[in-house]
């Protein structure tokens, strides 16, 4: 797949993340904020679980039972996201949610990379790193005053 096209997924993603939050929100009016996230990774479940059916790679769910538990936690990490995003939105408002997450999730990934954790390829944070992560925390204490 063409780098270009990747890049335009993964932005679609990152619309999504950002478009999630406030359609959860608004379904647990009508079930709650469990209820919501449950709908909402039900959904989730249901949609890959057709899509592995469909391509064919079913049976490759077998290879779970040889890897560390840490890299079976992506499911609880996604219901705890979230479960949180709903508790939260109410809160610090869609742009709040998003702000804090996006933030977080760079810092997280950069020093990740920066010890070359979980076996990704290690590399070196750079001043100017440190400092786009205090203007990231800049911004999410602008964007959540109330």
């Amino acid at each position: 797949m063409p780098r270009s096209v990747v890049i335009l997924l993964v932005l679609g993603v990152g619309v999504l993340l950002a478009v999630q939050p406030a359609i959860n929100s608004q379904l647990s009016r009508h079930t709650g904020s469990l209820g919501a996230a449950f709908v909402s990774l039900s959904g989730s479940a249901l949609v890959i679980g057709l899509i592995l059916v469909a391509s064919g790679n079913a049976a490759r769910l077998s290879g779970a039972g040889d890897v560390s538990p840490v890299y079976l936690m992506g499911g609880l990490m996604g219901a705890f996201n979230v479960t949180i995003a709903l508790f939260s939105i109410s809160r610090i408002g869609a742009g709040g949610v998003v702000a804090v997450s996006i933030t977080s999730q760079l810092i997280v990934a950069a020093l990740l990379d920066h010890f070359g954790l979980l076996g990704l390829e290690q590399t070196d944070l750079s001043p100017l790193t440190v400092l786009g992560f205090l203007l990231l925390i800049g911004g999410v204490v602008l964007v959540t005053a109330r």
